[in-house]
């Protein structure tokens, strides 16, 4: 689906056709629920935030921009939710639940790479978990992800590339293809 279709289809639920929503509903729900689930580490809660994104996002149709994307306002509700969840909830969460292969998520557990990937992915903290996700699994911009998130685009940038030299040495890469880390509390960089 492209960003005119969207853009047909939010017209049309905004106009009350619920057979519109419900496509968007189809189109986007996968993603939807991967996301919670990358939120939230929980597949129940994810499968819950999931409907209550889009529960609110019907009844918020009307203030949905036609003439933007859906799935960056749709996953601003479902982040939004997901951090509420988590606060409320102040889980100390383990790796348990993570995917495995059969799972119904074939593309994160089609191999072992992937999963060791997934476990690393999960081990950031939520700010650097949400960046990476929305530009690597979304495939979104710095704009849209920081429309989704609701933050300025240089933070995105900024998020993003501490992001990648965590994630690197969560994944243990050579010591030359790491970007170099923090040494004190002010910010002086050594390479390690």
């Amino acid at each position: 689906m492209d960003d005119a279709d969207d853009a047909e289809r939010i017209r049309r639920a905004r106009a009350g056709d619920r057979a519109a929503f419900g496509e968007l509903f189809g189109e986007y729900r996968v993603r939807a629920f991967r996301t919670a689930l990358l939120m939230t580490r929980d597949r129940v809660l994810a499968e819950d935030i999931t409907q209550e994104a889009f529960i609110r996002a019907y009844l918020a149709i009307g203030r949905c921009d036609p003439e933007r994307p859906f799935l960056p306002w749709l996953l601003r509700i479902l982040i939004n939710l997901s951090r509420n969840a988590c606060k409320q909830r102040k889980r100390l969460v383990s790796m348990e639940g993570l995917p495995e292969a059969g799972g119904p998520d074939d593309r994160f557990s089609a191999s072992e790479e992937r999963i060791v990937v997934w476990r690393a992915l999960m081990q950031l903290d939520r700010l650097h978990r949400e960046v990476l996700m929305l530009r690597y699994y979304h495939d979104f911009s710095d704009a849209e992800t920081a429309e989704a998130l609701d933050i300025p685009v240089g933070t995105v940038k900024s998020r993003l590339h501490t992001a990648r030299r965590l994630l690197g040495q969560r994944l243990q890469l050579p010591d030359e293809s790491r970007p170099p880390v923090p040494a004190n509390s002010r910010g002086v960089f050594v390479r390690e």
